[in-house]
């Protein structure tokens, strides 16, 4: 069976160290690829130069950004608390 099949193996992460199901690894992939792109749209849609959003531009800022959140918190709440 491969990894995709067996979601709920546990992944080791090295001695005395977490362990992850492989699904959440996977997710883990999946979100830290997404990160990137997120980020990039919200500085394109604040934008460098010129003056500040307001209006459409702004709110799409608004829904880029809560993407970038909704990312980050997911990725915190399967590595669990940082210690």
């Amino acid at each position: 069976m491969d990894e995709d099949t067996q979601p709920y193996r546990m992944l080791r992460l090295g001695a005395g160290k977490a362990q992850l199901a492989i699904a959440d690894a996977a997710e883990l992939r999946r979100l830290y690829d997404e990160l990137p792109d997120a980020v990039e749209a919200a500085a394109e849609a604040l934008g460098s130069t010129g003056p500040a959003p307001t209006g459409l531009k702004l709110e799409r800022f608004r829904e880029l950004d809560a993407r970038i959140v909704a990312i980050t918190d997911r990725i915190k709440a399967i590595l669990g608390p940082v210690r």
